[in-house]
């Protein structure tokens, strides 16, 4: 082995070492790294408890909210076969007077009636972000159900309109000229349509809110648990016998 070769093998073999003044910076540093990670994982942890928190007492708010759309939903559909049939009788009263130019003494025809539905839980959860927190598959179901609930709320909103024109039936026997007749037989075929999308809308909310586990905990002021069993429609005035001239509606026999 050569000179040069022996004198470079005892360089090779030494090691890097840190000084003390760099030996104690590095730990200083290291400390101070560790500090700060330690401290954003603490912060995500108490971030992410917040939140939970947060998403917790809305997931509340808005189960104890919908509970009271479950009870309209659940009223609508107990009623919903008498409003059919309501609607068909004034269609069929309608028809006779097409032919009679008549009216008869038509007692209370009811109404659909209205109950406030609530989504203020939804609009603050919303707006404070909880949503994009919560599980997604949650969170569309929540959005779901009360988006169903808005268009619940339009459509009875619509149905009340032809159903207000309708009134002019109450108490107006005698003649009946061609515009008021025409006017009344457009109502009720708007009736039944806005009707039936109503009864389809709270059917199919009300079967939703039954899988998620959202049952009818408290009720609406003035509302009785009756409404929604099998007595409920029993002593609507929608669910009696239409009565005209005094005595309960019977369509006439087709010729």
């Amino acid at each position: 082995m050569s000179e040069e070769v022996q004198d470079a093998a005892p360089v090779a073999r030494r090691r890097f070492r840190l000084s003390e003044k760099q030996s104690k910076f590095a730990r200083e540093v290291g400390s101070v790294v560790l500090g700060v990670l330690i401290a954003l994982g603490i912060g995500e942890v108490a971030d992410w408890g917040r939140w939970q928190w947060r998403v917790s007492v809305s997931e509340a708010a808005m189960r104890a909210e919908l509970s009271g759309s479950r009870f309209n939903f659940a009223e609508r559909r107990s009623y919903q076969a008498c409003m059919t049939q309501r609607l068909e009788d004034m269609g069929a009263i309608l028809a006779e007077a097409r032919r009679t130019h008549r009216l008869p003494d038509i007692a209370d025809i009811g109404s659909p009636g209205r109950r406030p539905t609530l989504f203020g839980a939804l609009d603050s959860a919303t707006s404070e972000g909880t949503l994009l927190h919560m599980r997604r598959e949650r969170a569309n179901d929540y959005t779901g159900i009360y988006a169903m609930a808005r268009y619940y709320d339009a459509e009875i909103e619509q149905e009340s309109q032809p159903w207000a024109t309708l009134q002019l039936l109450v108490h107006a026997p005698g003649p009946i000229d061609g515009d008021l007749l025409a006017t009344l037989l457009d109502a009720v075929a708007q009736a039944k349509m806005h009707t039936r999308w109503v009864g389809v809308i709270a059917e199919q909310s009300d079967d939703e809110l039954a899988r998620l586990g959202i049952g009818i905990q408290s009720l609406p002021a003035g509302a009785t648990w009756q409404a929604i069993t099998r007595d409920g429609p029993v002593t609507s005035v929608m669910c009696k016998p239409l009565v005209a001239d005094g005595k309960p509606y019977r369509p006439a026999p087709a010729k």
